[in-house]
């Protein structure tokens, strides 16, 4: 599986993990990064697993279940919306691209269960009443202010 997942190529390992700097895509996507499974890890950094350790793993007996990634959900938050937006123009600056703008758009206000969710949100705006409530009970309090001696 390790071969077929490094496009038909024994994959380069040392001593029990892929060899440093081995590249692959991360699991259900065509995002590109360092293999979870090679021996350095910059600290503060994160890795998810790639297809090659998803490969790898499952050589050495694993069952590895499909990651069941909602496309265009490229924060990987569960949800596809304008920060998964922000990350794919972002990943255009570096080369490292992430997805495509058409898979973001064609589930923009999607949710990891399948439901849209309502793309803007609305906030409760006080009653004038309210506020009129909140202003006497601040001069309540100021003219109840007792001096210290």
């Amino acid at each position: 599986a390790a071969i077929a997942a490094n496009g038909g190529i024994a994959p380069p390992a040392d001593f029990g993990h892929w060899q440093e700097g081995t590249q692959s895509t991360i699991y259900g996507t065509f995002t590109r990064q360092e293999a979870a499974l090679d021996p350095i890890i910059t600290s503060g950094t994160r890795k998810l697993v790639t297809t090659l350790d998803a490969a790898g793993l499952d050589d050495i007996g694993w069952d590895v279940a499909d990651p069941g990634l909602l496309p265009g959900d490229y924060n990987f938050d569960g949800t596809v919306n304008a920060a998964d937006y922000t990350v794919w123009r972002d990943s255009l600056k570096t080369g490292a691209v992430v997805g495509s703008y058409a898979g973001w758009k064609a589930n923009f206000g999607s949710t990891a269960s399948g439901q849209l969710t309502q793309s803007v949100t609305t906030a409760g705006v006080p009653e004038p009443a309210a506020v009129l409530v909140c202003c006497v009970a601040m001069l309540a309090l100021i003219s109840q202010r007792r001096r210290l001696c």
